[in-house]
Order: structure tokens, then C-alpha cells, then sequence
């Protein structure tokens, strides 16, 4: 295959929300970074629920713009606020091309990655960030070897399979727990997702998909809310970010023009709230208290051994 096409695309999304619904319960119980409060899985499904709204008969060009916005405005939690960032450069970078064969489509999942991670406030080596960037290695490094979409898919997911299994080692908190991170297993999943979309059998390592999460199961959480925000027409994103880092942690803010996600740990929602509200029209709101999510933790171990 050397070509991708519209339908390709939509298979690709279509499996990738089928694999993380499966997941999902176990992605929440490995989830222990930054903190314990197990809601990766729920993020993750949460980022990718309004691609039910793709216009399916849309070409690749708007079928691409629709889908970023939408992943963007689905986009919850870290993990969700960062992968809606690497569609924003995946896509942005496949929407002008004519005919998406191989060095377009791996310099797309380059691009993404660039994207994500200069959404994060104060990247980490060990994250979800590591896997996406072992992804763009594994698609860049075929190209020189191979005209196939499917080797650079295929070599990016071995790649990122690779990095996924370093972090465990990358972050105490994954080392004394016994798991890799779950944000980057997320990211393992989507592109398993991708293979079985373009009819190649993705090899997972079991070793990732049968973790036991070690004791204690303290939380670690110093900021009790998880919160996201979509800001409409957000004006000065730079000084934004340096209000909000004041306010928390785990700051992760990606968007355009029209639109801005951010995601925050902080104490005081309500702050937050008052701080975004004065840099654009609030879209959503949304918080969670990642205490009560961390006693989920713990029901999802008693009753998995």
C-alpha cells in the first residue's frame, strides 16, 4: 500500500475508539501518573466520542479538518489534551497534500508529536510523550528503506511499543508500581488500532497487557481537582499558561485561533474558572475529584486480583 485514502482514515478512528472502549477499565487501572486517579481509559474514550459526528462521506481534507476540532473539543484529562494535540499536527500537515503515501504520512505522526509535546507545560522523559516520540522515530526511520504505509505503520508501532516499556523504568512512581504509563499504552492501542484499520494484525507484547499494580496504592495527589477547559477565541495563550501554572500542576494547554483546551490539577476550580474566564468564552468546563477517582483504583484491584 502506498496511498492512503478517506475511508482508511475513518477505519483508522473507528478502530482506534473500538480498541480504547475494550481497554479502557484497564488503562484506568494503571493509570498512577502523575497521580493515582485512575482516569486515563475514561479520557482517552471521552477525547475520541464526538469523531462519531465525522461525516463520513466528507473527503480527506475536510474529513481531517473535522477531525482535529473534534478530538480537540472531546479532549479531557492529560492524556486527552495531549493526543488531541499530536491529531492537531498530524493532521495540519496532511490536510494540504494531494496524495498521502509514505513520507506525507510519517512526517504526520513526526509532526504530531512536535505538537504534543510542545503542548506540555514541563515535558517529562518516561510519559506518554516518550511513546509518541518513539512512534515518529519507528515511522521516520523506514522511510529510506520502503515505499509501504504499512512498514512505516508497522515500524512506528514497533517503536512505540519499545519506548512504552522503558518507562516503567523512566518514572519512580511506574517503578514502584510495576506498570508502564498508561497514557502511552493509550497511544500503543490507537496505533494497533491504525494496523487493523489498513488490514495488518497488530503483535502486542503481553507483558503490557496483563500488569499487576504493586502496593501501596497511596494517591500522591497534592491537587485535588482534574479539570478541563475549551476556550473560545482565547486571546494571549502565553500569558494564560504562566497565570495558570500558578494555580496547579500537569498543565497541558493546545488549540488554534478558535479554540483553546486546557488541562490543570489544581485545589481551587473555581479560580481556575475565573482566570480562563477572562481570556475568552468558556466552551465547557469540566472537573473531576481525582480523591474519589483513586478509591475506583482501588474497588477495579479488589475485584481483579
Amino acid at each position: 500500500m502506498k496511498v492512503l485514502e478517506v475511508n482508511h482514515f475513518k477505519n483508522m478512528i473507528n478502530e482506534t475508539v473500538k480498541v480504547i472502549e475494550d481497554k479502557k477499565d484497564y488503562l484506568n487501572y494503571i493509570n498512577v501518573y502523575p497521580v493515582r486517579d485512575g482516569d486515563t481509559g475514561n479520557n482517552l474514550l471521552s477525547t475520541f466520542k464526538n469523531t462519531r459526528l465525522l461525516n463520513e462521506k466528507a473527503n480527506v481534507k475536510d474529513f481531517l479538518i473535522d477531525l482535529k476540532k473534534l478530538v480537540l473539543t472531546g479532549a479531557r484529562g492529560n492524556s486527552g489534551v495531549i493526543i488531541s494535540q499530536f491529531y492537531k499536527g498530524f493532521c495540519n500537515h496532511l490536510i494540504g497534500s494531494k496524495n498521502i503515501g509514505t513520507f506525507e504520512f510519517a512526517k504526520a505522526i513526526e509532526n504530531g508529536y512536535y505538537q504534543a509535546y510542545n503542548s506540555v507545560s514541563k515535558p517529562a522523559e518516561g510519559t506518554m510523550l516518550s511513546v509518541l516520540k518513539g512512534a515518529s522515530i519507528g515511522a521516520i526511520k523506514v522511510l529510506k528503506k520502503s515505499e509501504s504505509v504499512i512498514d512505516v505503520l508497522e515500524s512506528s508501532f514497533k517503536s512505540a511499543q519499545k519506548y512504552l516499556k522503558k518507562t516503567v523504568k523512566q518514572i519512580p512512581i511506574l517503578n514502584k508500581s510495576g506498570v508502564v504509563d498508561a497514557g502511552g499504552l493509550g497511544v500503543v492501542y490507537m496505533l494497533g488500532a491504525w494496523m487493523r484499520a489498513i488490514g495488518v494484525l497488530p503483535k502486542y507484547d503481553p507483558s503490557i497487557n496483563n500488569l499487576i499494580l504493586k502496593e501501596p496504592l497511596s494517591s500522591g495527589i497534592k491537587n485535588k481537582y482534574c479539570i478541563s477547559v475549551l476556550i473560545k477565541d482565547c486571546k494571549h495563550e502565553k500569558e494564560l499558561k504562566d497565570l495558570l501554572n500558578s494555580l496547579g500542576d500537569s498543565l497541558d494547554i493546545g488549540g488554534d485561533i478558535n479554540a483553546v483546551k486546557v488541562h490543570i490539577h489544581a485545589n481551587d476550580y473555581e479560580n481556575v474558572k475565573a482566570v480562563c474566564s477572562a481570556f475568552g468564552e468558556l466552551s465547557s468546563f469540566e472537573y473531576d475529584n481525582m480523591m474519589e477517582q483513586n478509591e475506583k483504583i482501588r474497588e477495579y484491584k479488589n475485584n481483579n486480583g
